[in-house]
């Protein structure tokens, strides 16, 4: 069975499981009963894997600076650390299935706000100790994401969201602001409030820097108004901050009117509350987050590093150490008892600084799950796990994973072999890696494709050399001599169309998933043909073949299952219970074809013990949200094993 790996989107979780043995116990397992009446209970396989996560915001508790709160793009959601960052817990019961996208701390009300994909949530802390950490409760503003939260005096509530910038009050009720009548429904993404509360910044998805005069009353863009000067013949200054994509903006409630925004390209400083802004030189590229500390020291986020200055803005030094070279940091914030004690948000994972940002280290063990792209067994038995951190091997009765120590340090996203228990081939997001002993040694194979991302990998059964490879941006790609050499094959294609999936059968028949549908290729004309699915064309993610019945197909798509039973000529929907969710995994049992699982997107894993007739799923709590990418049973079917983001888990019989 061909394997294959498709980076999947972002969502959220609530927590009941724990991948890896992190936070809740490994003993919990849930259950799904079989045809013949037998339990099968499932359990966590990830001990020995790295966990992942993609932190966008960082927050501490100016009242209580012990707990650091963590929102979490990828795999989505909140965590906790009581520890200095030394361990997490998932800290997200009650938002039920959002990425947490900022995190505000109300110190009139003492309560938190999160802000997330699909509302506004808010949650009291009660004071002592031990803390009371009671559920999150959703707000009256739902059903829209929420990027940024702000706070003017102590009644005043601002939230930016994904159309548009609401106020509150009480604490309750939310109102639109206008803006201008071509923001209406703007997306916002960062706001700052000054420290007199008069005046509001607010950065948008495209529509550049706006600036909100008496308590947002009146609204115009950066570098226009009434009382802005004429600075169109200073470069760098209003004309970049329009029209802008704009990642970060900040009021220094210590220095007037100081403030600063950044859009994609670059930062800029305005000593005038917004009338006016000046570019800043000594910072390339665009920040994606500002903090000030109480020392009045300035800290941004940039790729790789985070900039300090300790006079104002007027220089700045750049230190990355410790830090993972160009990994976005996108959320700072620093200790309100401890101005040297600084912690960054970033796509792998939650740093910290003890010395004012100068060196940094990561503290994400146990914050987020390991993130697992495919499973293959290799020559002896044992499991193989492609990750996002590298590939890892587990035998039967290991206790926990080990490295390979060929491929550490690179995401591997497909695992292919031809059957023959010797040839295995990894796609890497940066090349190909073979092994010629059943998956025990690797090496890299150097082509012209060694820097491009290979997630999906078809072998010819009949020759280990003979290889088609699904490239990144969704070209495929033909070698015959084991991927030293490639030959272009996308006629039919088209010149824009990526592929999502590929796989062939053991006759040879080769098949490509692809934004709009599914295509087979057709040897004697050297190109690609749809075949469409009905009543739209979907994006396929997976494509299977079962070898007990030579002319059926299966493709997992954007809206469900879909089968044919003659090799592509018609197609109907696979069963019921799929209908509108994003399949992304199959396999069939090879001990009882009645028995299938499916993986989903943010969804979890679904079963069919009635062949494909209906699907029901199988996984509760937070395993109902995951991404299952892969799905592997054992050979004589009596065991299953699961890959997904939230990590690995084992079924087994009993």
């Amino acid at each position: 069975m061909t394997r294959h790996a498709v980076w999947l989107a972002i969502e959220l979780l609530m927590a009941v499981f724990l991948a890896g043995g992190h936070g809740t116990g490994e003993g919990d397992l849930m259950a799904w009963e079989s045809p013949s009446g037998r339990l099968t209970h499932w359990q966590p396989y990830s001990q020995g894997l790295p966990t992942y996560a993609m932190v966008v915001t960082v927050a501490v508790q100016p009242t209580d600076p012990g707990p650091i709160y963590a929102g979490t793009y990828e795999p989505p959601g909140l965590w906790r650390s009581d520890d200095g960052g030394q361990s997490w817990q998932v800290d997200d019961r009650g938002l039920g299935g959002s990425p947490v996208f900022t995190l505000h701390w109300d110190a009139v009300r003492r309560q938190w706000w999160a802000g997330a994909r699909d509302g506004l949530y808010t949650r009291s802390v009660g004071a002592g100790s031990p803390r009371p950490y009671s559920p999150w409760q959703a707000t009256g503003l739902r059903e829209r994401a929420v990027y940024a939260i702000a706070e003017a005096g102590k009644s005043q509530l601002y939230a930016a969201t994904e159309d548009g910038l609401f106020r509150s009050s009480d604490a309750a009720s939310w109102q639109r602001m206008p803006m201008a009548a071509d923001q209406a429904g703007t997306a916002i993404l960062t706001l700052a409030v000054s420290a007199d509360s008069r005046t509001l910044l607010a950065g948008t998805a495209g529509q550049g820097l706006w600036i909100g005069r008496d308590r947002g009353a009146a609204w115009s863009p950066a570098g226009e108004g009434p009382h802005v000067p004429d600075t169109s013949q200073v470069p760098g200054t209003s004309a970049a901050l329009a029209q802008a994509y704009v990642s970060a903006a900040l009021f220094d409630p210590k220095a007037g009117g100081a403030a600063y925004a950044s859009t994609s390209e670059r930062a800029y400083r305005s000593v005038d509350s917004g009338v006016t802004w000046q570019a800043i030189t000594s910072l390339e590229g665009g920040v994606h987050a500002f903090a000030v500390g109480t020392d009045s020291v300035l800290y941004a986020g940039l790729a790789g590093q985070v900039a300090r200055s300790s006079d104002g803005s007027r220089t700045w030094e750049l230190h990355g150490a410790g830090l993972r070279p160009g990994d976005k940091v996108l959320g700072l914030a620093v200790s309100p008892d401890n101005p040297a004690l600084v912690y960054a948000a970033a796509w792998d994972g939650l740093y910290v600084s003890n010395d004012g940002g100068e060196s940094w280290a990561r503290r994400s063990d146990g914050l987020g799950y390991p993130d697992v792209n495919v499973l293959a067994w290799d020559s002896s038995g044992d499991l193989l796990a492609g990750t996002r951190a590298g590939l890892f091997r587990r035998a039967p009765d290991a206790a926990a994973w080990e490295a390979v120590s060929d491929i550490q340090g690179r995401p591997v996203l497909t695992l292919a072999g031809p059957g023959d228990g010797h040839n295995v081939y990894a796609g890497c997001s940066g090349g190909l890696f073979r092994s010629t002993n059943g998956g025990q040694t690797w090496s890299e194979v150097a082509s012209e494709l060694s820097d491009d991302g290979i997630a999906g990998l078809a072998v010819d059964p009949a020759n280990p050399d003979h290889l088609h490879a699904w490239v990144a941006f969704g070209r495929i790609h033909e070698s015959q001599d084991g991927g030293q050499s490639w030959i272009a094959r996308w006629a039919g294609l088209g010149n824009v169309r990526p592929v999502s999936a590929i796989h062939r059968t053991d006759d040879g028949q080769l098949f490509a998933g692809a934004e709009d549908g599914l295509f087979h290729w057709e040897p004697a004309r050297q190109t690609w043909q749809l075949l469409l699915l009905p009543p739209v064309a979907p994006t396929v993610f997976v494509v299977e073949t079962d070898a007990r019945d030579r002319g059926a197909i299966y493709a997992g798509a954007t809206d469900g299952f879909w089968r044919s039973p003659n090799g592509g000529k018609t197609w109907s929907r696979w069963g019921t219970g799929l209908a509108g969710m994003t399949v992304t995994a199959l396999a069939i049992s090879p001990a009882d074809e009645r028995i299938a699982f499916a993986g989903t997107r943010h969804k979890g894993l679904y079963l069919t013990d009635d062949g494909g007739a209906t699907w029901r799923p199988v996984w509760d709590g937070r395993l109902a949200t995951a991404s299952v990418r892969d799905i592997l049973f054992s050979d004589d079917g009596t065991a299953v094993y699961v890959a997904s983001d939230q990590g690995i888990w084992q079924g087994d019989s009993g």
